[in-house]
């Protein structure tokens, strides 16, 4: 099971992303982001820098167990860093 810490906000202002999050065993984990593949961890925590784009990122974080088991957990992230105008009425 793939359980992320904290689990992930769905909109954020920042394009950088630090993911964190543990496998319940030890497991070969695929990270990849609006279909680029970022990072790939081996073990039981997962820790990586996740760049985003502005607007809608899908990242999809996928484990396999020594077993062949698989698990993939989908997220969506918006990123919007544009600063609010104030006009003057």
């Amino acid at each position: 099971m793939i359980t992320l810490n904290p689990e992930l906000e769905s909109v954020r202002a920042t394009a950088n992303l630090d993911l964190k999050g543990i496998v319940s065993e030890a497991a070969h984990v695929v990270i990849a982001a609006n279909g680029n593949e970022i990072a790939l961890v081996d073990g039981t925590e997962l820790v990586a820098s996740v760049p985003l784009s502005e607007g809608k990122n899908t990242l999809v974080i996928t484990a396999t167990d020594a077993a062949g088991n698989t698990q993939t957990l989908t997220r969506e992230v918006f990123v919007d860093s544009t600063v609010p105008k104030i006009e003057e009425v």
